[in-house]
């Protein structure tokens, strides 16, 4: 029977159906031991493992980067489009026609 190697995580699966494997250091008797592990379906999607930790730290929570909506955060973009129009992208959502 699998155990998921995520702390906390008590799933258990029989065969290798759903998550992931991976190669993790585990502290062994004071030494670290190269293991391979298995991740649960849930906890593939919410962790990774950071080979450059010392061993037993690298299993960590997945780090999900901040996604800018296009036009919040952004200044505005004037690209010529034709012959005396203007595109202007980013203070609106959508791009708008402008003439020159």
């Amino acid at each position: 029977m699998l155990h998921c190697a995520v702390p906390g995580c008590n799933v258990q699966e029989k065969y290798l159906r759903a998550g992931s494997l991976h190669m993790v250091d585990l502290l062994v008797e004071g030494e670290a031991t190269p293991r391979i592990v298995w991740f649960c379906h849930g906890c593939t999607a919410s962790h990774t493992v950071q080979t450059w930790r010392p061993a037993g730290e690298q299993i960590q929570p997945r780090v999900r980067p901040r996604h800018v909506s296009p036009g919040l955060d952004l200044p505005a973009v004037v690209i010529p489009v034709g012959a005396g129009t203007l595109a202007v992208i980013g203070q609106a959502a959508n791009m708008q026609s402008v003439a020159a």
